[in-house]
């Protein structure tokens, strides 16, 4: 029976069908060997079709609500300067975007060595947290980089003063250059907890 017809065009009207969304626009996620096309090969297949679309519907929580995505925006930091925003809220996570040692009232880099470049993007990325409803204890995964790691001593000493035990996850890059030839940068992660999520 299912022979005389290819199993990705079976499989698009399947999957337009529990999603009510037109067959095309699934063509590319669901394709199987011609070869496997028994009845129950098929049903086996349909199964992980449905499994796949359940995985991946956009922006709808486990409970069936939907998500909102939330810009996040502060005159207290760096104002974004290129194709970005300074932190995305979804839910209860915020994604915080790369902070390079920028003083915010100047947008200029901030003079000194490495221990006033490396404190300014702490308070970079304590403002936008702030702005964002948390602060930078809510921070769940740290990105550094820095364009020396001799400098990764200093970056330790400097976190104690604004983070404490328990310590956010975190990675420490070398990298061969930052914006505006700047030192260090980083991004994060932070998940706020339920009182701090605004109503």
């Amino acid at each position: 029976m299912y022979r005389s017809r290819s199993i990705p065009t079976v499989f698009n009207i399947y999957v337009g069908w529990i999603s009510g969304v037109h067959p095309p626009l699934y063509r590319m996620r669901v394709a199987y060997p011609a070869h496997k096309t028994s009845n129950i090969g098929l049903q086996k297949m349909q199964t992980k079709v449905r499994f796949i679309f359940s995985k991946h519907r956009p922006l709808e929580t486990q409970s069936g609500s939907k998500m909102i995505k939330e810009i996040i925006s502060t005159p207290l930091a760096p104002q974004a300067i290129g194709t970005y925003s300074q932190a995305i809220k979804v839910d209860h996570t915020v994604y915080l975007s790369g902070q390079i040692p920028l003083v915010p009232e100047t947008m200029t880099i901030i003079d000194g060595d490495i221990n006033a470049q490396i404190t300014q993007v702490f308070d970079n990325l304590q403002a936008v947290a702030q702005a964002a409803g948390g602060e930078l204890s809510d921070i769940v995964k740290l990105n550094v980089f820095l364009t020396d790691l001799a400098h990764f001593p200093i970056v330790n000493e400097i976190m104690g003063r604004y983070f404490e035990a328990p310590y956010p996850a975190r990675a420490v890059v070398g990298v061969a250059a930052l914006p505006k030839d700047v030192a260090v940068e980083m991004d994060a992660i932070m998940f706020l907890k339920p009182q701090e999520y605004p109503l």
